[in-house]
């Protein structure tokens, strides 16, 4: 599954998985640092913002499910789990 850890206060990944960098078609080093919405994309191909995220808890994890990821042009359904971690 993919999965990142997340710093919520600087709106930041600071940790993900080699799933998460199969899906986005982007390497560690130019995920570590983003802010994850910019994976996100509504139907007309607009970024969407963080509320078109579903996210259910699941003990210290939380589960997005992202409408649409951008992979080389394809959009996908993906769920992703990520862990918020305290502010560096």
């Amino acid at each position: 599954m993919p999965t990142a850890l997340f710093d919520r206060a600087r709106f930041r990944f600071v940790e993900v998985n080699a799933a998460v960098e199969e899906l986005t078609g982007r390497s560690r080093e130019e995920l570590i640092g983003l802010d994850p919405t910019v994976l996100a994309v509504g139907a007309d191909g607009a970024t969407a913002a963080l509320p078109g995220w579903v996210e259910r808890r699941r003990g210290p994890w939380s589960l997005y499910e992202i409408a649409n990821v951008h992979i080389a042009g394809d959009r996908r359904h993906v769920e992703l789990a990520v862990r918020d971690i305290p502010s560096i």
